[in-house]
């Protein structure tokens, strides 16, 4: 069979960030060209079938992955940050090898929607600067990432700024909202947090967004519901922040769940990035512990300067950046970034 798409991702690793992006990167794709051929490289093939309705092969099988390529006529890698080592070198190079065997194979390669950086070793930048110069097309997420591909000196493709396809994720009805709201014992708009674990998260910072919690209980009769973004990694941490308080962990809810329960929260504190793109998707108010500079770029994106550092997080400051963003009007951004988070797609099909 031959396939006008392969798709390279994070995909199939639980990520509800990661899996939203795919849903969303596939719904565009066939709304731009209906009948599309197209292939998934996952973790979890099977799953992957099952959830996007898709041809899915295992992501480290690269003997087929080789083989499918050879009868495949568009590699895109993307959405998400995968041009990064902060995870690590060998996630980089994964990528990178993909975009090298899909050019030896005679494939077009287009990044799609991406999040460029951190690239710290000065190899690395190097050996993705040379081997980004020979994708076909590349669309970044945000214009931080463009200053990073500079950096490296990637000049040859044609590189547009766009904007993250799960941006345009639709929420589920108001009557499940108000279930799920009801479910979660929650009578005044909650405050939803999303943390992961990260090698700087200690006792102090639990310790701060447990007085952030506290605070925002008492001061508004906001409770606080947990959101692990990516369960495999995220509940433990969610679960030892809600311990002693009332707060609830959010566990198997659909993305447009989290949406609904987001469009009807006080506010959306988030450390995953996709935790703020689904908030600002539904007009919430995002507040960015950050961790990667990745938080920051695309909060500044929006206009907004609703973020600290997690290293410096503090209850009382992440109160006013709560009240901060609560008066954030940022809705015509958001209006102008759903209409260019489209157009990954049709300039993706423009290559076929």
């Amino acid at each position: 069979m031959i396939y006008d798409i392969m798709l390279s991702g994070y995909y199939g690793f639980g990520n509800s960030g990661d899996e939203a992006l795919l849903q969303m990167i596939l719904q565009d794709l066939r709304v731009c060209r209906p009948g599309l051929s197209i292939v998934v490289l996952s973790q979890n093939p099977e799953e992957t079938a099952r959830m996007h309705h898709v041809k899915a092969v295992n992501r480290m099988d690269l003997k087929e992955i080789f083989r499918i390529l050879k009868k495949t006529k568009l590699l895109i890698s993307g959405g998400g940050s995968l041009i990064q080592d902060a995870t690590s070198s060998k996630s980089l190079y994964y990528y990178l090898t993909l975009i090298g065997m899909a050019k030896k194979c005679g494939c077009k390669v287009m990044l799609y929607a991406n999040g460029i950086g951190p690239v710290d070793s000065s190899l690395n930048r190097l050996i993705a600067g040379k081997i980004l110069n020979r994708v076909d097309l590349i669309t970044l997420r945000d214009p931080d990432s463009l200053i990073e591909l500079r950096k490296m000196n990637v000049d040859i493709p044609e590189i547009t700024v766009t904007a993250d396809p799960a941006l345009r994720l639709k929420e589920c009805s108001e009557e499940k909202s108000d279930e799920l709201l009801c479910r979660y014992g929650c009578n005044q708009p909650p405050i939803i947090i999303s943390l992961r674990n990260w090698k700087t998260f200690d006792e102090t910072i639990c310790k701060e967004v447990k007085r952030y919690m506290v605070e925002m209980r008492s001061r508004y009769g906001c409770k606080s519901l947990l959101l692990p973004m990516q369960p495999s990694e995220d509940t433990e941490i969610c679960r030892m922040v809600a311990k002693g308080t009332d707060a609830m962990v959010l566990e198997n809810l659909k993305a447009d769940e989290v949406l609904g329960l987001m469009k009807k929260s006080a506010a959306v504190v988030g450390m995953r990035l996709h935790s703020l793109i689904y908030a600002a998707s539904v007009g919430a108010a995002p507040v960015g512990i950050v961790y990667d500079p990745k938080v920051q770029g695309y909060l500044c994106y929006l206009g907004l300067e609703s973020y600290l550092s997690v290293e410096k997080i503090d209850a009382q400051e992440l109160v006013r950046l709560t009240a901060l963003a609560r008066e954030s009007e940022y809705g015509s951004m958001m209006s102008n970034m759903k209409k260019k988070a489209i157009h990954n797609a049709e300039l993706a099909v423009s290559l076929l």
